[in-house]
C-alpha cells in the first residue's frame, strides 16, 4: 500500500482528512449547479426548438383544410391574427434562448471557481503528503492521471463506515481520493463548457438532443466512488 512505511504526524492525517471533507464540499456544490445547468441547456433546447416549428398555416394538411372549408373567419384566424400570435411566441423564445444562453455562461463561471479551489486543495493536500513521495508524485502531476481504481480503498468498500482512528495509510488514500475528486470534477466541467461553447441558432436538433442526454448523465462522475466517498467523511 502507498506509503505504509511513512508515519504521518497526527497533524498531517487531520489536515488529509480536513482538505478531503472540502473537496466533497466542493463536489456537491458541482453538483448542484450541474443540476440547474441541466435545466438551463433543456429551456435553450426547447425555445430554439419552437422557433423551428414551421407556421400553423405551413402544414400541408391545414393548407389543405382552409381551401376545403374557406370561410372569412377561417381566414382571418390564419391570417394577422395568427402571425401576431407567432410572432409574440417567437419573441417570448428568443428571450428565453437568451436567457438560458446567459445562465450557462454563468454556470461555467461558477464551475471553474469550484474546479480552481478544488486543484488549490490538490495542491496543498500533496505538500502535507510530501514525505510519501508515490503519493505526492500522483497528486502533483496531475489530478486527471489518478484513476478511480487505483485509490479506491479496497478494505472500504465491504465497510461503509469512516475510521475512528485515522491511520498514515488511510490519510494517504484520503490524500489520493481528493485528487480523483478533482480530476472527475475538472473533466466534467470540460465537457459542459464545450457543450456551452457550442450552442447556437444552427446547432441541429440530435446534437442538442445529446447535449442534454451528456450532461444529465454526468459521464465523468463515478457515482459509485461518491457515494462510498461520502460514508467515509469522519
Amino acid at each position: 500500500m502507498v506509503g505504509d512505511n511513512v508515519e504521518l504526524s497526527s497533524e498531517a492525517k487531520e489536515r488529509i482528512v480536513h482538505l478531503f471533507r472540502d473537496s466533497m464540499t466542493r463536489l456537491a456544490k458541482f453538483e448542484e449547479l450541474a443540476d440547474v445547468g441541466s435545466r438551463l441547456l433543456q429551456g435553450y433546447q426547447q425555445g430554439l426548438e419552437f422557433l423551428r416549428r414551421p407556421p400553423i398555416k405551413k402544414s400541408d394538411l391545414v393548407e389543405k383544410i382552409i381551401k376545403a372549408n374557406e370561410t372569412e373567419q377561417l381566414k382571418s384566424y390564419f391570417g394577422e391574427k395568427s402571425k401576431c400570435v407567432n410572432t409574440s411566441d417567437a419573441v417570448e423564445n428568443i428571450n428565453k434562448l437568451d436567457a438560458c444562453d446567459s445562465g450557462l455562461k454563468d454556470h461555467l463561471t461558477r464551475a471553474k471557481a469550484l474546479v480552481t479551489e478544488l486543484e488549490m486543495l490538490v495542491e496543498e493536500t500533496a505538500t502535507v503528503t510530501l514525505c510519501t513521495n508515490e503519493v505526492s508524485i500522483q497528486l502533483l502531476k496531475a489530478p486527471n492521471d489518478v484513476s478511480n481504481e487505483a485509490a479506491t480503498p479496497a478494505h472500504y468498500e465491504e465497510s461503509v463506515s469512516p475510521p475512528s482512528h485515522i491511520q498514515s495509510s488511510e490519510a494517504t488514500e484520503y490524500a489520493l481520493m481528493t485528487g480523483i475528486i478533482c480530476s472527475m470534477v475538472r473533466q466534467e466541467y470540460a465537457m459542459q463548457e464545450k457543450i456551452v461553447t457550442s450552442l447556437n441558432f444552427k446547432v441541429s436538433s440530435e446534437e442538442l438532443e445529446s447535449y442534454c442526454l451528456m450532461w444529465s448523465i454526468r459521464p465523468n462522475i463515478n457515482d459509485d466512488f461518491v457515494r462510498m466517498a461520502w460514508k467515509l467523511i469522519p
